[in-house]
């Protein structure tokens, strides 16, 4: 489940298995190093579900919305 991400995730930003490469032309060619040590660090290795579900799961996020609806009413 590690990510390589061009674009900020605000459910994921600064997860320690998530590398934001940022949103532009050349972000492969200008980060290839540092997305082979990502792969190299995170080859093999699975992150639980129990703890991804609560940052990015529907239920997680609809009870977000539902507060954040209840709050502006």
């Amino acid at each position: 489940m590690p990510l390589v991400l061009g674009y900020h995730d605000t459910d994921l930003d600064g997860k320690e298995f998530v590398l934001n490469i940022g949103n532009y032309q050349n972000n492969i060619h200008d980060n290839i190093s540092q997305i082979k040590n990502f792969i190299n660090r995170w080859t093999g290795i699975r992150i639980q579900r129990s703890y991804v579900e609560p940052l990015i799961g529907a239920n997680v996020k609809e009870k977000r919305r539902l507060a954040f609806l209840r709050s502006v009413i």
